[in-house]
């Protein structure tokens, strides 16, 4: 399951941050993603992403990722 969420959101000015599981491999891998965008007019003026392969969020928790699906 994806999650998206604003972090900040300003004027001209948007931060989220997006967590993403996936099953390509066969095995689920979990990444998070966190972007920044400007924009002027409703139009994006730059856009930068950055993003981290994460461990399992349920690992060690009392819950299961296959719980949310």
């Amino acid at each position: 399951k994806d999650q998206t969420r604003t972090i900040f959101e300003y004027d001209n000015f948007l931060c989220i941050e997006q967590k993403f599981k996936s099953m390509q491999t066969g095995e689920p891998a979990f990444s998070v993603t966190i972007t920044a965008i400007t924009y002027l007019n409703d139009l994006i003026i730059t856009q930068e992403s950055v993003v981290e392969n994460v461990s399992d969020p349920s690992e060690g928790q009392d819950w299961k990722w296959e719980d949310y699906e």
